[in-house]
């Protein structure tokens, strides 16, 4: 992405699809602002993209609600940014069906690998357990959509 910003790259997904077009089945995320943009794009494209992934991110409107995607959406108890009221504020982004994984101890900057945040609480589990957490969490939701 230009700048690591998703906001700046909103389409490029659709040069990876293009570039990779041995693959039928897609499924695409972000963290923070990029989950949003994720989103954005996926439901534009839902005839290419299967899921999409919210890493301590969430949508920015109701556009999922009706569509045939799969939601996972990954969220952290000590994320400053997006804090555990504001989950419940936008609950209503998500379909009812979206998978919920929650990471006691994780952070807003624990996703993104990029070292502390401004208004950001600090995590109080490793970088290294965190993103585990995250992964295992991927893993489950890839595994429980691949006979969708």
């Amino acid at each position: 992405m230009p700048l690591n910003l998703a906001v700046l790259g909103p389409d490029r997904a659709a040069e990876v699809i293009q570039d990779h077009s041995e693959i039928d089945r897609w499924v695409i995320g972000g963290h923070s602002l990029g989950g949003t943009m994720a989103a954005q794009y996926a439901v534009k494209q839902a005839d290419n993209i299967s899921g999409v992934v919210f890493l301590a991110s969430y949508p920015s409107d109701k556009a999922l609600i009706n569509s045939n995607l799969a939601i996972l959406s990954i969220y952290g108890s000590e994320d400053g940014l997006i804090t555990l009221p504001d989950w419940q504020k936008y609950h209503d982004r998500f379909p009812m069906d979206t998978h919920w994984a929650f990471i006691n101890g994780g952070n807003h900057a624990g996703f993104g690998w990029y070292g502390e945040q401004e208004g950001d609480n600090p995590a109080l589990i490793s970088l290294d357990r965190q993103t585990e957490q995250i992964s295992e969490a991927i893993d489950r939701f890839l595994l429980s959509i691949e006979t969708i």
